[in-house]
């Protein structure tokens, strides 16, 4: 039954008998060459595990696997076309389509699309929120697109200007190529792009740039440098002057400093009108071609016409005087100017304010558009607007009487008054030394000082017979002394006069100012109207200074060495009544400052 059984195998393989005895013939043939022969083994398998070991050896084949993408966006090559108004961009396009049906590829979204091929495939160009391209087809294919894109004319530049907004695909690679005519000089491009001259000197014509896939590309084209259209229009500018006048026993020397800043148009020439009696002694900047004078102007020409800013400085000199007006050296013809001025004494002369004139001084916003050797020159500065009347000032010298060892120039008082009988005195002395090396203060009775300065160095005053001494510096220029105490003060319970006493000084002052802080609640005003006037804010700390003299570090002890520091005055509080006085005078005992003061406002409603 095992032998019908393989012949049936043998059968349903396909073979039969005829080749069993074929296998048989070869059997008998090489036992006649080789001797005995082992007989073979036959193997017997079920028809189901032979099929499914035949399905094993002959798999089918596998289906070929499905594509990660439906399409691939490989490369983008642009071809930039500038002309006047605006600019024809060539998009060529690789993409390699696996899907099957319309496939749609991002477009950029700035430009208008013209035109397209899309060689051997179907495709259209699809509008709407978010522009694309749709295609359908298989294979690596390559798509041909135009837009026109504007040019944008930057008027506002210096030199020929244009913009242009460049949208880039959403391809792996984007490269391409600008040309422009010969107008273009300079391409620059911003936001991911990056631009080559395609010639070596980058003489213009061509440039290749490549592109952050996806974004928007600036580019910026730029001409030959032109003369700015603002030039050609009339001239307009606006002017800073700044003039310190120093008066000696011999001469008057003035110093002005003019800064100009050109509006529109060109300035050729600068005209300077001189005040009366002075002649120019130098003309300095590093601009200035010439000077000459002509019918009392100082004509300067600067190198070349200036389109942005022009300074320069001239010094003047005239004759000696005891009475005269802060000169004031402006140019003419200015839409806007700052016009600052100031006087100071060089020697042992007594500078004193006969009329403030249109004077005011500069707040802070104004003092930093003035020259530094402007503010560091002696005597207070004033601002007087163009056409205005000056101060006018008087020189009193020490000829034919008692020499001035020191002078104070100006002598500003702070006084805040409390409702407890006291009062916080501050006062600052610009002080002159031409032989002296101390300056006595004699404060208010009862006074207990708290602390005293030297240009914002802490010092320890002594004592004399007028009052305490501060120590002075041997130099001739200005120095600031600084004196707090705390002075007893009647404020009157209802109506009445209260009298604030001023220190005296070993040294006439010049002129006084005077601010009163007042408790609220109460009316006041000055008993003598005349005296009314504007305190202004200290005098700028100077630097601080080195040279000590033998006297000074016998009263300074250690603090001879101590660092600079100003003193702010101190607030007014909320609420507080300010009053304010000033007047010139050439005494060294201001008298005391009398305010008339009114019932509180809570009684008086109840009488």
């Amino acid at each position: 039954m095992a032998k019908i059984h393989a012949a049936k195998e043998r059968r349903i393989d396909g073979r039969g008998v005829p080749g069993v005895l074929a296998w048989a013939s070869l059997a008998v043939v090489l036992q006649s060459f080789v001797g005995p022969v082992l007989v073979a083994q036959q193997v017997t398998l079920p028809l189901p595990e032979y099929r499914s070991l035949r399905a094993r050896a002959f798999p089918p084949p596998e289906p070929p696997p499905e594509p990660p993408a439906p399409t691939a966006f490989e490369s983008a090559a642009l071809e930039v076309a500038v002309g006047d108004a605006s600019a024809r961009v060539t998009y060529t396009l690789d993409v390699a389509l696996y899907g099957q049906g319309w496939q749609s590829l991002p477009l950029p979204a700035v430009g208008s699309f013209v035109a397209a091929d899309f060689g051997a495939i179907e495709g259209r160009i699809a509008e709407g929120s978010e522009r694309s391209v749709l295609v359908r087809g298989e294979g690596v294919q390559r798509l041909t697109l135009e837009a026109v894109l504007p040019l944008e004319r930057d008027e506002s530049a210096t030199r020929p200007t244009w913009r242009l907004d460049l949208g880039l695909p959403s391809a792996a690679v984007v490269s391409g190529v600008l040309r422009a005519g010969d107008l273009v000089k300079q391409v620059e491009a911003s936001d991911g792009a990056v631009v080559t001259p395609l010639s070596v000197d980058g003489s213009g014509g061509g440039w290749s740039f490549v592109g952050t896939p996806g974004g928007v590309a600036h580019f910026v084209l730029s001409g030959e440098a032109t003369v700015p259209e603002r030039s050609l229009l009339p001239l307009r500018f606006e002017a800073t002057s700044a003039t310190a006048l120093g008066v000696s026993h011999t001469r008057l020397g003035l110093h002005a400093w003019i800064g100009v800043r050109v509006l529109q148009g060109e300035l050729s020439r600068l005209d300077l009108p001189l005040p009366e009696g002075f002649e120019v002694v130098a003309v300095d900047g590093e601009s200035v071609a010439g000077w000459d004078l002509e019918s009392g102007e100082l004509r300067i020409t600067p190198l070349v016409p200036v389109r942005d800013s022009f300074a320069v400085a001239v010094e003047l000199a005239g004759p000696p005087e005891t009475e005269l007006p802060s000169p004031v050296v402006a140019p003419t013809g200015a839409v806007r100017s700052l016009i600052a001025t100031k006087v100071g004494v060089e020697g042992d002369g007594l500078l004193t304010l006969i009329d403030p004139g249109a004077g005011r001084r500069p707040d802070a916003r104004q003092g930093e558009r003035l020259p530094q050797a402007f503010l560091a020159a002696p005597g207070e500065p004033f601002l007087v607007a163009e056409g205005e009347a000056p101060p006018r000032w008087r020189v009193t010298w020490a000829e034919g009487t008692q020499v001035l060892a020191a002078q104070v120039d100006r002598l500003l008082v702070h006084y805040l008054v409390g409702e407890a009988g006291s009062g916080h005195l501050e006062l600052w002395a610009t002080v002159r030394n031409t032989g002296t090396e101390t300056l006595s203060l004699e404060l208010p009775p009862g006074a207990e000082l708290l602390t005293a300065r030297r240009d914002g160095v802490a010092l320890v005053p002594g004592r004399g017979p007028g009052g305490w001494v501060v120590p002075l510096s041997a130099r001739s220029g200005p120095q600031i002394v600084y004196v707090a105490a705390l002075v007893p003060v009647a404020l009157p319970e209802g109506a009445g006069e209260l009298s604030l006493a001023l220190p005296k000084l070993s040294a006439p002052a010049s002129r006084v100012e005077v601010r009163l802080a007042l408790p609220p609640g109460r009316g006041y005003r000055l008993a003598d109207g005349a005296r009314a006037g504007s305190a202004g804010p200290p005098a700028p700390a100077p630097a601080a200074r080195q040279e000590v003299s033998t006297l000074s570090r016998q009263l300074l002890g250690s603090a001879a060495g101590a660092a600079a520091e100003w003193v702010t005055p101190a607030p007014v509080p909320p609420g507080y009544a300010t009053v304010e006085a000033a007047w010139s005078a050439l005494s060294s005992a201001p008298p005391p400052v009398v305010v008339q003061v009114e019932r509180e406002r809570g009684r008086w409603r109840w009488q």
